[in-house]
């Protein structure tokens, strides 16, 4: 089960009421109570930036993620629980055939329409509020409550029969450095000094330093929230060690610059029918681990999951001091009649195609495609000392036309070094990727409209 899991506190007033039941399970309530019998979930969280929708912000592909994990778990409750749900990619259909996107969702003929073409007589739908989460997170940075960074989701049941809301409720989700990560923030948390692990991204005082070596989800979501407010992109970090370039024809593609919901990100210019190549580097003393995501898919067997949930083996390991990995495709590992891994691996290149083309669109992971995330990490634990538990205490950018897909077949033999599992994040770095084109236009301002900001690119 993945560690999205929503409503884990539920935050009424500014104040703590204790836990909360999870989305899930008051859906499923209200759902048994009105007597439905047939549930269809949208498959993605809608981000709202004041009476715009969009499926493009601040979550990245960890929309997908969350309204999956609804689904799931209505899945999971729905054998003894009177009703039924319509699988995702019936739903995903139905959109699609009706023309369903986020900007006419909230009508409600449309939504009436696709209730009836998926034969569903309730939808589910969740929606994160970039404004509302931007000043909840303020206050709770100020509040007693603290040390805590949340998404606030409101999940809604929609009536088919005329398309009104019969049950709306807030839940939060507590943020934390892998999930942030996968969302497409970007920064340095931890280097490399000699033989010593140092705290160059978290914002703490020396009594509180040994919370910047605390490792699992409670320590990543205090590490979060302790996140320095003049972090920048590891780009514009001199000497970062831990970097990774998209090569194109054997020429390195420089990105721009531009102001996005993280702060300033990056932009590569990558057309229809290229072929392209991540160019992983260490140059640090010590080996790292990096998970590389392409449009929320794991590199590694394609699996869409979160950096938290992500095995040893679906990472790549690079070598201390100019440790150089060229990653061209999506990696598949062959499987023993155990269902063991093998030394015999095959790659599809990495080839930019029409979105409903791509790989993390057939996954259902429809929006937020176009972008690259490698996630590095230290090699276990060795040398770090970590903390005891007793310390513990949207801006876009336009929407892909095109993504990666899975291109010409290569087989080699490839060896994945036996090294112990992830330690600590040191850092991650997202690159977004669009045509040519598109950023053209967008420099230009001729399609600058984006439902969660205007951003302009950095003509610099």
């Amino acid at each position: 089960m993945i560690r999205t899991l929503l409503g884990i506190a539920l935050v009424a007033g500014m104040t703590c009421t204790g836990q909360a039941a999870g989305p899930a399970d008051e859906l499923i309530k209200k759902i048994q109570d009105n007597g439905h019998k047939r549930v269809g979930v949208i498959p993605t969280v809608m981000q709202r930036n004041g009476d715009e929708e969009s499926t493009v912000g601040a979550l990245g592909p960890r929309g997908n993620l969350m309204a999956h994990e609804i689904y799931t778990q209505l899945v999971a409750a729905s054998h003894d629980g009177g009703f039924r749900v319509v699988p995702e990619r019936t739903m995903r259909r139905a959109m699609k055939s009706r023309g369903v996107t986020s900007r006419n969702l909230s009508d409600r003929k449309v939504v009436v329409k696709l209730a009836d073409e998926c034969g569903a007589d309730t939808l589910v739908s969740l929606t994160h509020d970039y404004d509302t989460n931007k000043l909840l997170n303020e206050l709770l940075t100020k509040d007693d409550f603290g040390d805590r960074q949340v998404d606030r989701i409101n999940a809604e049941t929609i009536d088919a029969k005329d398309g009104f809301v019969t049950y709306s409720k807030d839940f939060d989700d507590e943020r934390t450095l892998s999930k942030a990560a996968y969302q497409g923030e970007s920064w340095e948390l931890r280097r490399w000094t000699g033989s010593k692990l140092k705290n160059v991204g978290l914002r703490l005082d020396d009594d509180d330093e040994k919370i910047a070596f605390g490792k699992g989800h409670r320590w990543e979501s205090l590490q979060y929230a302790s996140l320095s407010n003049d972090i920048e992109h590891p780009r514009d970090i001199d000497g970062f060690p831990y970097s990774f370039d998209i090569l194109v024809d054997g020429k390195i593609r420089k990105p721009r610059g531009f102001d996005g919901v993280h702060g300033k990100s990056y932009v590569v210019e990558l057309n229809p029918g290229e072929n392209y190549t991540v160019v992983l580097n260490n140059k640090s003393n010590k080996p790292v681990y990096c998970a590389l995501y392409i449009d929320g898919m794991n590199s590694i067997d394609k699996k869409r999951q979160e950096p938290a949930d992500t095995e040893a083996r679906r990472h790549w390991y690079l070598k201390a001091d100019s440790g150089v990995r060229h990653i061209a495709g999506w990696y598949s590992i062959d499987r023993d009649k155990d269902n063991k891994p093998t030394d015999s691996h095959f790659y599809n290149k990495f080839e930019i195609v029409p979105r409903d083309e791509s790989v993390a669109f057939g996954e259902g992971f429809e929006d937020n495609i176009g972008m690259i995330t490698a996630v590095f990490y230290t090699v276990g634990m060795n040398g770090i000392e970590e903390p005891d538990d007793s310390a513990l205490r949207g801006r876009g950018i336009p929407k892909a036309d095109f993504g990666t897909g899975s291109g010409e077949r290569i087989d080699q033999s490839l060896q994945f070094s036996k090294q112990p599992n992830p330690g600590l994040m040191l850092g991650a770095v997202t690159i977004y990727y669009r045509t040519g084109d598109q950023i053209e236009a967008w420099l230009d301002k001729r399609e600058i409209s984006d439902p969660v900001s205007e951003n302009v690119l950095a003509k610099d």
